[in-house]
């Protein structure tokens, strides 16, 4: 997707970032080893589907955003940076959650690498959302490059043909 300015001051809309969140959420990571595949399927198809819908939220809220051109500058900056703090908090809870699933021994690799990947995408929303309050929309337009900078493994195909609201937004997909 494209990002659209919003009138002056330079917000961009935020759905080439969800583009990039929808595409890394398909990552799932949990925490203990020994589950069953199927319950980690379970765990991460769960963890998906709350990352999909505070992802959404936030284009939601970019797009009131974008329609709202009379409001001042200061006040569209605060409406995204809010979303996309309860973005960070949105998708921690689900991480948080998602951690504590047991793992299966074939699945543990894959999970550290996405359990600390998806921690540096939380921060990384969260240090722009402090920064933009302050900084207005240059750290806004950066957003998209630091999010793409996360690393992570890419989803066995086992996770994405087994948790559904994963599948749709995975890489290989």
């Amino acid at each position: 997707m494209t990002s659209h300015p919003v009138r002056r001051g330079g917000v961009r809309s935020s759905a080439a970032v969800l583009t990039l969140a929808l595409t890394v959420a398909a990552s799932g990571c949990g925490g203990s080893s020994g589950g069953s595949s199927k319950d980690y399927y379970a765990a991460i198809d769960t963890f998906c589907g709350k990352v999909t819908a505070a992802a959404q939220q936030v284009t939601t809220d970019t797009a009131a955003v974008r329609r709202d051109s009379k409001a001042p500058a200061a006040d569209r900056y605060a409406a995204i940076t809010k979303s996309l703090t309860r973005f960070a908090d949105s998708t921690e809870a689900a991480l948080t959650k998602l951690e504590q699933a047991k793992v299966p021994a074939k699945f543990s690799d894959y999970q550290k690498g996405t359990s600390a990947g998806f921690r540096t995408f939380i921060s990384t929303l969260r240090t722009t959302a402090a920064s933009a309050d302050k900084n207005g929309p240059k750290a806004l337009t950066q957003l998209q490059g630091k999010l793409n900078a996360v690393k992570l493994p890419d989803p066995p195909k086992d996770i994405t043909a087994n948790a559904k609201a994963c599948a749709s937004f995975s890489p290989k997909g």
